[in-house]
């Protein structure tokens, strides 16, 4: 019987250069995978948010000079980002050509290998093990000194196809103060490790052009 933490075929850097909300829609039950000096951990993503360029205010494109320049680099490599100094966050850069964007992964299921890792790692834990995209990256393994580096296997995290969604869900992103009319975070829907606000618009591919409309470009200054 196969491993049950085995994953397909990994995606390559080309996957990710596309619009980050497409990017985000086919992550959303895809698998991610870190294995580090001999310690391996799977889990199925469940939750991510999206985030554009210039046309984005909650984007680090239109914030901050460093974070303009990582999510502006090449696509399918990570950007870590450190949250009021608290908690470490993992992004995925991903853009079309000459853009900006990154998806901010923020919750997973429970790991389907590597479950005691994880739990070492979150303990003491107030929370489910992968929900929040602080716990995801405590869990999970992932670090500051992840940003600019390849998702591959020297780097060891890698994402991969996971089985098709149900339903998937859009809604308003969690925790910002602008743009906030954008329903750029999507979610498994009938996922019990969803963060919070589980509420939201079924969509589907076809929803994926009007919900990149939702933001009207602006030039940053």
């Amino acid at each position: 019987m196969p491993n049950s933490g085995a994953v397909a075929a990994l995606f390559e850097r080309e996957w990710f250069t596309r619009h980050p909300i497409s990017v985000a829609y086919d992550l959303v039950g895809a698998m991610l995978v870190v294995d580090r000096n001999g310690e391996r951990l799977v889990a199925r993503i469940v939750e991510v948010e999206a985030y554009g360029g210039l046309e984005d205010l909650a984007s680090h494109a239109t914030m901050f000079r460093v974070g303009r320049e990582t999510i502006g680099s090449d696509p399918g490599v990570l950007y870590m980002q450190r949250s009021y100094g608290l908690h470490t966050m993992t992004n995925i850069v991903a853009h079309e050509p000459g853009e900006y964007g990154a998806v901010l992964l923020r919750a997973a299921e429970d790991p389907v290998e590597g479950l005691e890792l994880a739990m070492a790692r979150r303990s003491p834990r107030e929370s489910a093990l992968l929900v929040g995209p602080g716990s995801l990256s405590r869990g999970v393994g992932t670090l500051l000194t992840d940003t600019l580096r390849s998702l591959d296997a020297e780097t060891g995290v890698v994402l991969a196809p996971g089985a098709p969604v149900a339903e998937i869900r859009a809604s308003p992103r969690i925790g910002i103060t602008r743009a906030t009319e954008a329903l750029w975070r999507l979610f498994d829907g009938s996922s019990q490790f969803v963060s919070r606000h589980r509420r939201g618009e079924v969509i589907g591919e076809r929803d994926l052009d009007r919900l990149i409309a939702q933001l009207t470009e602006m030039h940053f200054p």
